[in-house]
Protein backbone atom coordinates (compact mmCIF):
# COMPACT_ATOMS: atom_id res chain seq x y z
CA UNK A 1 0.00 0.00 0.00
CA UNK A 2 1.37 3.41 -0.92
CA UNK A 3 1.71 6.03 1.81
CA UNK A 4 -0.86 8.24 0.11
CA UNK A 5 -3.39 5.38 0.22
CA UNK A 6 -2.67 4.92 3.93
CA UNK A 7 -3.37 8.61 4.48
CA UNK A 8 -6.70 8.30 2.66
CA UNK A 9 -7.61 5.19 4.67
CA UNK A 10 -6.70 6.95 7.92
CA UNK A 11 -8.75 9.99 6.94
CA UNK A 12 -11.84 7.88 6.21
CA UNK A 13 -11.52 5.82 9.43
CA UNK A 14 -10.29 8.51 11.80
CA UNK A 15 -13.34 10.68 12.26
CA UNK A 16 -16.24 9.34 10.19
CA UNK A 17 -18.69 11.41 12.22
CA UNK A 18 -16.84 14.63 11.38
CA UNK A 19 -17.29 14.98 7.60
CA UNK A 20 -15.43 18.33 7.09
CA UNK A 21 -12.26 16.86 8.59
CA UNK A 22 -12.52 13.73 6.45
CA UNK A 23 -13.05 15.65 3.20
CA UNK A 24 -10.23 18.08 4.03
CA UNK A 25 -7.82 15.17 4.64
CA UNK A 26 -8.88 13.59 1.33
CA UNK A 27 -8.30 16.89 -0.49
CA UNK A 28 -4.83 17.21 1.07
CA UNK A 29 -4.04 13.60 0.06
CA UNK A 30 -5.10 14.39 -3.53
CA UNK A 31 -2.91 17.51 -3.58
CA UNK A 32 0.10 15.61 -2.23
CA UNK A 33 -0.33 12.87 -4.82
CA UNK A 34 -0.61 15.42 -7.66
CA UNK A 35 2.52 17.27 -6.49
CA UNK A 36 4.58 14.12 -6.09
CA UNK A 37 3.59 12.62 -9.44
CA UNK A 38 4.21 15.92 -11.25
CA UNK A 39 7.72 16.21 -9.78
CA UNK A 40 8.69 12.53 -9.86
CA UNK A 41 11.91 11.83 -11.75
CA UNK A 42 13.07 8.25 -12.16
CA UNK A 43 16.66 7.61 -11.10
CA UNK A 44 19.23 6.81 -13.80
CA UNK A 45 19.83 3.11 -14.36
CA UNK A 46 23.01 1.17 -14.99
CA UNK A 47 23.57 -1.27 -17.85
CA UNK A 48 21.70 -3.96 -15.88
CA UNK A 49 18.69 -1.70 -15.27
CA UNK A 50 19.52 -1.17 -11.57
CA UNK A 51 18.84 2.38 -10.25
CA UNK A 52 21.97 4.39 -9.45
CA UNK A 53 22.17 6.31 -6.16
CA UNK A 54 24.76 8.60 -4.59
CA UNK A 55 27.65 6.61 -3.14
CA UNK A 56 27.05 3.50 -5.27
CA UNK A 57 30.25 1.89 -6.49
CA UNK A 58 30.19 1.59 -10.27
CA UNK A 59 32.55 0.12 -12.85
CA UNK A 60 33.10 -0.40 -16.55
CA UNK A 61 36.20 -1.69 -18.33
CA UNK A 62 38.18 1.52 -17.66
CA UNK A 63 36.91 3.13 -14.48
CA UNK A 64 35.77 2.03 -11.07
CA UNK A 65 34.62 4.38 -8.35
CA UNK A 66 31.79 5.73 -6.23
CA UNK A 67 29.13 8.04 -7.57
CA UNK A 68 30.01 11.43 -6.08
CA UNK A 69 27.48 13.69 -7.81
CA UNK A 70 24.27 13.41 -9.80
CA UNK A 71 22.14 16.10 -11.37
CA UNK A 72 19.04 16.26 -13.57
CA UNK A 73 18.99 19.03 -16.17
CA UNK A 74 15.39 18.51 -17.18
CA UNK A 75 16.27 16.11 -19.99
CA UNK A 76 19.22 13.95 -18.93
CA UNK A 77 20.94 12.65 -15.81
CA UNK A 78 24.56 13.67 -15.30
CA UNK A 79 26.43 11.17 -13.10
CA UNK A 80 30.00 11.66 -11.87
CA UNK A 81 32.93 9.81 -10.29
CA UNK A 82 34.77 12.84 -8.93
CA UNK A 83 35.28 15.06 -11.96
CA UNK A 84 34.69 12.25 -14.47
CA UNK A 85 31.26 12.33 -16.10
CA UNK A 86 29.94 8.86 -16.87
CA UNK A 87 27.18 7.47 -19.06
CA UNK A 88 25.06 5.43 -16.62
CA UNK A 89 24.13 2.85 -19.27
CA UNK A 90 27.84 2.02 -19.78
CA UNK A 91 28.40 1.11 -16.11
CA UNK A 92 27.30 -1.63 -13.74
CA UNK A 93 27.25 -1.78 -9.97
CA UNK A 94 30.33 -3.42 -8.43
CA UNK A 95 29.34 -6.84 -7.17
CA UNK A 96 30.43 -7.46 -3.58
CA UNK A 97 33.18 -10.03 -3.05
CA UNK A 98 31.64 -12.99 -1.16
CA UNK A 99 34.88 -13.60 0.75
CA UNK A 100 34.94 -9.95 1.91
CA UNK A 101 31.36 -10.39 3.15
CA UNK A 102 32.30 -13.55 5.05
CA UNK A 103 35.26 -11.79 6.67
CA UNK A 104 33.07 -8.81 7.59
CA UNK A 105 30.47 -11.12 9.15
CA UNK A 106 33.22 -12.94 11.10
CA UNK A 107 34.49 -9.63 12.52
CA UNK A 108 30.98 -8.51 13.46
CA UNK A 109 30.20 -11.88 15.09
CA UNK A 110 33.45 -11.78 17.08
CA UNK A 111 32.51 -8.33 18.40
CA UNK A 112 29.00 -9.49 19.28
CA UNK A 113 30.22 -12.64 21.08
CA UNK A 114 32.80 -10.65 23.11
CA UNK A 115 30.11 -8.18 24.17
CA UNK A 116 27.64 -10.96 25.05
CA UNK A 117 30.26 -12.75 27.17
CA UNK A 118 31.29 -9.52 28.90
CA UNK A 119 34.81 -9.85 27.58
CA UNK A 120 36.09 -6.42 26.64
CA UNK A 121 32.65 -4.87 26.37
CA UNK A 122 34.08 -1.86 24.58
CA UNK A 123 35.84 -3.96 21.90
CA UNK A 124 35.07 -2.84 18.40
CA UNK A 125 36.43 -4.77 15.44
CA UNK A 126 36.15 -2.35 12.56
CA UNK A 127 37.68 -3.27 9.26
CA UNK A 128 37.17 -1.28 6.08
CA UNK A 129 36.63 -2.76 2.61
CA UNK A 130 40.27 -2.20 1.61
CA UNK A 131 41.54 -4.23 4.56
CA UNK A 132 38.95 -6.95 3.91
CA UNK A 133 40.06 -7.06 0.28
CA UNK A 134 43.68 -7.54 1.38
CA UNK A 135 42.65 -10.33 3.78
CA UNK A 136 40.58 -11.98 1.05
CA UNK A 137 43.47 -11.86 -1.46
CA UNK A 138 45.89 -13.27 1.12
CA UNK A 139 43.49 -16.12 1.93
CA UNK A 140 43.15 -16.87 -1.78
CA UNK A 141 46.95 -16.93 -2.14
CA UNK A 142 47.27 -19.31 0.79
CA UNK A 143 44.60 -21.54 -0.76
CA UNK A 144 46.47 -21.46 -4.09
CA UNK A 145 43.51 -20.07 -5.98
CA UNK A 146 42.09 -16.91 -7.38
CA UNK A 147 38.66 -15.37 -7.58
Amino acid sequence: MKAIDELREYASECCPEYEPYDSRMMRIADEIEAEVSANYIELPKDADGVPIRMGDEMENGEYRGKVTDMSWDGHFWHVYHGSIAIAPCDYTHVKPDPLNELLHDACMNATRICCEQGVGTNIRIEVDDTELGKFAERIRELMGGSR
